[in-house]
């Protein structure tokens, strides 16, 4: 009976996901993912800019037709990805075998659903009893940024998946020695998808038992990954070790700029009441020391580095630690069934409560709505296909990836002034529009940094079309 319930509602919330996901190339990210798996597929490492050679331009305008997404590549007329290679490599295998139109898309849905169930399996090899595990499940299933991500092609829900299923074979391997191999596998593929995934090898230390074969199993899952990693990031970026964000000193502050804005982050995505049962577990002798250390080290390690982390703006910036946010949810559950063996009716009680919060969070973030925002980038991408000939210079700034997977070349306004629009329109002898949302830049600046008579042609949302007269 239980199981049928469970199955009917893990049904019904797939559904809800598939309802309102975004099956397009949206923002820089997503459109940058999709972008890159699509140069993966066509079996290139770089891609050629060919606009500045088809018009006649040196390679100083390569940077100006590269799309969010990519970067110009040294000096040369090619760009290379600027996001880790994981993602897009599972974007196009899925597209390879099941088309372009739906296939990658559902990868991260088929990540949800595999989030879910190692969640629910860890909560079980840590030795939970069924409804608690089910309720570990629950629990991230209704957190508001995972909800989010759940619906977006974007690297947040596989890496979180990634490393769920590295950290359940670990402690699987207790008792099947040779599943370490996975566990080593799991973890590298994480790495692939976000290289801050790494933080997670603290964790994965405690949660595989402390043997030489399973440690020597885990270290020969994740080799080859591993030296695959470097190769492939000597011939994008120049060093084996350097990703495209750059080094760790690229992008961390020893003064911890964003550690408030996570703490109060943590909080949103969780509630309060996880947050303090899973500090109580650590208190709590009957728990296992190993248990203890996995869970802190799992979501401390995260903390720490992205409260240095240079980047921390909006709360949909929580997203960095969701691949840590089952800590914290599997240390509550924890202490809650300790601290309720012979009063379950007061768990279930704390169990719906965090639910209810959660759908609340989740309800003032309209987190169901993420494909109506994100669906202005397609939408953008059709009303200039009906009314600028396929012959005009488009220029566009942050709706540059999204044309780039439509197929079409675009060139960016914040890398031109006012001398490189010049040579730019004297070579391109064709009208020139440019497609602009409002929240990148003010009309004024634009037509200052591009002089000329820009008349507004039209509008769809807060996206205007302009043509230089």
């Amino acid at each position: 009976m239980l199981r049928s319930i469970v199955l009917a509602l893990l049904a019904a919330y797939v559904a809800l996901l598939l309802r309102n996901s975004c099956f397009f190339a949206a923002g820089p990210d997503s459109s940058g993912y999709l972008g890159e798996a699509r140069m993966f597929a066509a079996g290139h490492l770089r891609v050629d800019v060919t606009p500045p050679r088809t018009l006649q331009l040196d390679r100083s305008f390569t940077g100006v037709f590269t799309p969010l997404g990519f970067d110009p590549y040294r000096n040369t007329s090619e760009m290379v990805p600027t996001y880790p290679p994981g993602l897009p490599l599972h974007f196009a295998i899925a597209g390879m075998v099941g088309g372009w139109k739906y296939a990658p898309y559902l990868v991260i849905t088929l990540a949800a659903i595999l989030a879910l169930l190692l969640m629910y399996g860890i909560a079980r090899e840590l030795e939970l009893p069924t409804p608690f595990a089910i309720a570990s499940a629950a629990l991230l299933a209704a957190s508001p940024i995972f909800i989010t991500f759940a619906m977006q092609p974007m690297s947040d829900l596989p890496a979180t998946t990634w490393a769920l299923a590295a950290i359940w074979f670990a402690l699987r391997s207790r008792r099947v020695p040779a599943l370490a191999l996975a566990a080593g596998v799991a973890f590298a593929i994480g790495v692939w998808v976000r290289p801050t995934n790494i933080l997670l090898g603290v964790a994965l230390l405690f949660a595989l038992p402390l043997r030489i074969r399973q440690l020597a199993f885990a270290a020969l899952g994740a080799l080859p990954f591993a030296i695959a990693l470097a190769w492939l990031q000597s011939i994008q970026y120049g060093g084996w070790f350097r990703t495209p964000y750059g080094t760790v000193g690229d992008v961390v502050s020893a003064s911890m700029p964003c550690l408030a804005f996570h703490a109060g982050g943590t909080l949103r995505m969780v509630t309060p009441l996880v947050v303090i049962g899973a500090m109580l577990v650590i208190a709590m002798r009957g728990v296992a020391w190993h248990t203890r250390a996995m869970l802190v080290s799992w979501f401390g390690v995260f903390f720490v580095f992205y409260g240095a982390y240079h980047y921390c703006e909006g709360w949909i910036s929580s997203r960095f630690l969701l691949p840590a946010i089952p800590a914290l949810i599997v240390g509550a559950l924890i202490a809650l069934e300790r601290l309720t063996r012979s009063r379950r009716v007061l768990a279930l009680i704390a169990f719906l409560i965090v639910v209810i919060v959660e759908a609340r969070a989740g309800s003032k973030l309209k987190v169901f709505r993420i494909d109506d925002y994100e669906s202005v980038y397609p939408e953008s991408v059709r009303y200039v296909e009906q009314r600028v000939p396929k012959d005009a210079l488009l220029i566009t700034g942050v709706l540059s990836g999204a044309f780039y997977n439509a197929g079409r070349w675009t060139a960016r306004w914040d890398r031109l002034d006012a001398e490189h629009f010049a040579t730019l329109r004297a070579a391109a002898h064709a009208p020139v529009y440019a497609m602009i949302s409002d929240v990148e830049v003010p009309a004024a600046e634009l037509h200052r940094r591009l002089p000329g008579r820009w008349l507004r042609i039209g509008r769809i949302r807060d996206v205007t079309l302009f043509r230089v007269d």
